[in-house]
């Protein structure tokens, strides 16, 4: 249920908030790897906020 509103909004947030010209001049002088980033970057919090028990745990012990 939780991915059905991840990619609504996903779909909301493309198709009414960005500015896809400006975003179109971005990524043609290299803005591609910022937008690789960010990706990793959320999928690593939607990681730690869906299963925080598991990501505390598997900590190495010092």
């Amino acid at each position: 249920m939780g991915g059905v509103f991840l990619i609504l909004g996903l779909i909301f947030y493309l198709a009414f908030l960005v500015n896809w010209k400006d975003l179109r001049n971005v990524l043609r002088q290299g803005g591609w790897a910022a937008l690789v980033v960010y990706a990793v970057v959320a999928v690593l919090i939607v990681t730690v906020l869906a299963t925080p028990d598991v990501v505390v745990s598997s900590g190495g012990q010092h």
